[in-house]
């Protein structure tokens, strides 16, 4: 299983978009195959402040998801309003027994 982790700072006045965005872009990524879950968190007390979980079956799954339109519509939306780079982390996982 990949595990993505995606940390990113909005500008607080996007804040409404970027969580509309993520939602059509999460509801896009369950229904491909390999995607076993999609969230986006707010971190409490600072809306502007996004976390992404997602977990894939597979790398190659995850690429999939990354050449898709949805992707590409939500990147179009929150690239603009983001307030520096984004943090992403990617880590290979078994469930344990």
């Amino acid at each position: 299983m990949l595990i993505v982790i995606v940390d990113v700072d909005i500008k607080p006045e996007a804040v409404d978009d970027t969580v509309a965005a993520l939602e059509k872009d999460r509801k896009a990524a369950l229904a491909m195959p390999g995607c076993l879950a999609f969230r986006s968190c707010a971190i409490n007390g600072a809306p502007a402040k996004i976390v992404l979980v997602e977990e894939w079956e597979d790398a190659a799954s995850f690429a999939a998801y990354k050449e898709t339109a949805a992707f590409a519509e939500a990147m179009e939306t929150i690239k603009p309003v983001m307030v520096g780079a984004p943090t992403s982390r990617a880590f290979l996982a078994e469930l344990a027994a």
